[in-house]
């Protein structure tokens, strides 16, 4: 239940989370809550000599995400060329035989730091770069990270 919780996070979240009625409802529980959202980084490579990605005209995009609208919204304001999009479900292992193909013709390949680690000895082994796609967190409202641990740890140390 709710009303045991130590702190509320609502992921995903823009300028309307939590609905007025949430907000109104958590704060009469008198319990905390934080909206954050996660934003794309620049392209890190996996090998430091692998050109700048700036420079990489053509990318073959690897996604096993949930939602991949949201993190090509990302790509798209960094001006990515993508001529290959490979996508699966959440946690799906990528099928390689489409990988191998797209990457035939494009320049690199950029993947989430997720699904490079899940797949890292496939990803190391190809000839062509890969450049990860760093997640991070902003705290859209409500309490800070530092605040939630200081709760957390407040709340455990009584049990």
């Amino acid at each position: 239940s709710l009303k045991k919780a130590d702190w509320i996070i609502f992921t995903r979240a823009d300028s309307t989370t939590p609905d007025p009625a949430i907000t109104a409802w958590l704060e009469a529980l008198k319990l905390p809550y934080s909206s954050v959202n996660f934003i794309s980084g620049e392209p890190t490579p996996i090998h430091s000599d692998a050109p700048r990605w700036q420079d990489i005209k053509e990318w073959t995009l690897a996604l096993g995400v949930a939602k991949p609208d949201r993190i090509e919204a990302g790509i798209r304001e960094l001006n990515l060329s993508v001529k290959h999009r490979v996508t699966g479900a959440d946690h799906e292992v990528f099928d390689k035989k489409t990988l191998a193909l797209c990457l035939e013709t494009s320049k690199a390949l950029l993947t989430t730091e997720k699904d490079y680690w899940r797949e890292k000895t496939y990803f190391d082994q190809l000839s062509k770069p890969v450049y990860l796609l760093p997640l991070s967190i902003s705290w859209q409202r409500g309490g800070s990270f530092t605040q939630i641990l200081e709760v957390l740890t407040q709340n455990l140390s009584k049990n």
